[in-house]
């Protein structure tokens, strides 16, 4: 999954690199989008919240912490318009493979587990996300118990 966000991202800087203001793809529109809901999903957005973002997304795209808040202000305001998740869903559901997709869970489970507390309505858009990715429930749990075990959450 990191070498195709990282391929593309890539080929839209050297496309741009003579442009002052970066041009993000849909991709990684989308992926920032999502994350952004999930973030506040539990109707509150701290800031280690946003932190856990912005490290997810550098870890995913070679960008600088400047790139990365741009993406962030342009994805927000793609949220704001958007009617549903299913905008953003989509556009991954048709251009990442399985593999990519369970990476994008994985890191979708290190935002919602960030504040350390997973609430009714984080877990609702895990699974609603999952499911609009077309991944199995087996990949649901798997992604989450992973996460789990790499931040050291207990039951």
């Amino acid at each position: 999954m990191l070498n195709f966000f990282k391929e593309f991202f890539v080929n839209s800087l050297e496309a741009n690199k003579n442009s002052q203001t970066p041009k993000y793809d849909k991709i990684e529109i989308a992926t920032c989008a999502l994350f952004l809901e999930a973030a506040g999903s539990d109707f509150e957005f701290s800031k280690k919240e946003l932190d856990t973002v912005k490290n997810v997304l550098r870890n995913i795209f070679p960008i600088s912490d400047e790139q990365i808040q741009k993406l962030i202000n342009l994805a927000d305001e793609k949220t704001n318009e958007s009617v549903s998740l299913y905008e953003f869903t989509d556009i991954l559901d048709k251009n990442l493979t399985n593999d990519e997709k369970f990476e994008l869970m994985k890191n979708l489970w290190k935002i919602l587990f960030a504040d350390e507390k997973l609430s009714k309505y984080e877990e609702h858009l895990a699974r609603i996300v999952n499911n609009n990715l077309r991944l199995t429930h087996n990949d649901f749990i798997a992604s989450k118990l992973i996460v789990k075990k790499e931040l050291g959450i207990d039951d």
